[in-house]
């Protein structure tokens, strides 16, 4: 919490990875940044500050509640990738269209909006609430205050026109990202397999890219083009067997690595189980010390109820018989310590060595 400071700039965050709640309000920031390492935070109050845009929030994708409240921000952007939010406060800003309002149909979690105080929210003949209410029809709570069930329906008769353009527009995008994310998804498989640009002609085209000298050959004729495409055709078979083989041997590679990973974790439950037994032997133990410890030490306290002097020869030997079962546990504490310890350094020293080996 470091509300009321006059903080003009937000910075020096870094060495607080696992921050989950960040109060700022209150102070003089005007940008939103230095932020992207924070991806553990949740809750992230920026309100009554000089914010103009909404920005460098990619990173926070575990994002619950953002307040941006009082601020001044002038449209809605650069937020429906934190699928997460169930609470945005963008209320008394300088929003004055409902521009971006539709991208928070990308937000599955989102419950809450306020938008209040803003010009959109003040303009004459146009009821925001309803807008919303068509365009946003999970939506819980709107200022705050619980949608009632039956002004969807009403909404999305009366912005029916607006609604069908907004779904329109986003199946086009929800397709698109299909799309990219394939080509992407692709993309990393090839580059995992060391083939990245090999299954077509890019090697070949690569070639011709900013040569000049090659531009001015082609000019000679028929023939230059039939020795350019020959050439291309043989890169191309060349490059396919690479691809071919760089799959192969990704298949088989991802299967060595499964079972490198499945070895390491056997071996990892295999010494938990022998630590185990070791608390559990330790715990028997345990109960077995205790029990004669007390009852020793019922029979001293019976002993001095009676008037016995702690001097007494039988009162002597209990007490020593107590001060070696604390001896032993001690011991066996110890020993339980150093048989675990063995384990976890043993573990540790074979896991980074074989690691280490097959990354080689």
């Amino acid at each position: 919490r470091l509300e009321f400071n006059n903080i003009l700039r937000i910075d020096h965050l870094w060495i607080l990875p696992n921050l989950t709640k960040l109060c700022l309000n209150c102070n003089k920031i005007e940008t939103i940044e230095n932020i992207e390492m924070l991806t553990n935070l949740k809750d992230l109050n920026l309100s009554f500050n000089f914010i103009e845009k909404i920005e460098n929030l990619d990173t926070l994708v575990n994002l619950e509640v953002l307040s941006l409240f009082n601020n001044k921000i002038e449209a809605i952007e650069n937020i429906d990738m934190l699928n997460k939010i169930v609470i945005i406060s963008l209320g008394n800003n300088l929003i004055d269209t409902v521009e971006g309002i539709e991208r928070f149909r990308f937000m599955n979690n989102l419950k809450v909006i306020n938008l209040e105080g803003n010009p959109i929210a003040k303009k004459n003949n146009f009821c925001l609430l309803k807008y919303i209410s068509a365009i946003l029809p999970k939506l819980n709570y709107y200022e705050y205050t619980f949608i009632k069930s039956e002004l969807p329906a009403d909404a999305c008769n009366l912005y029916y026109r607006e609604l069908r353009e907004v779904e329109d527009k986003q199946e086009k995008e929800i397709q698109t990202r299909k799309f990219l994310e394939r080509e992407q998804s692709e993309a990393n498989r090839l580059a995992s397999s060391f083939v990245e640009h090999l299954d077509g002609h890019q090697l070949f085209d690569s070639l011709w890219r900013g040569d000049e000298d090659g531009r001015v050959l082609m000019l000679v004729g028929t023939q230059a083009q039939e020795l350019a495409d020959e050439y291309d055709k043989d890169i191309f078979e060349l490059t396919q067997e690479i691809y071919k083989l760089g799959l192969e041997r990704f298949t088989e590679r991802d299967e060595e690595i499964k079972d490198f990973t499945n070895n390491l974790f056997e071996g990892q439950e295999e010494l938990q189980i022998l630590g185990q037994k070791e608390i559990e032997w330790f715990l028997q133990f345990k109960e077995i010390i205790f029990e004669e410890a007390r009852n020793r030490l019922l029979k001293l306290e019976q002993n001095s109820m009676h008037g016995e002097d702690e001097d007494t020869p039988e009162n002597l030997k209990l007490s020593d018989a107590l001060d070696k079962l604390n001896i032993q546990f001690e011991e066996a504490i110890n020993d339980l310590w150093q048989a675990l310890m063995a384990q976890e350094l043993y573990l540790h020293e074979s896991i980074q060595e074989s690691t280490t080996n097959f990354h080689r």
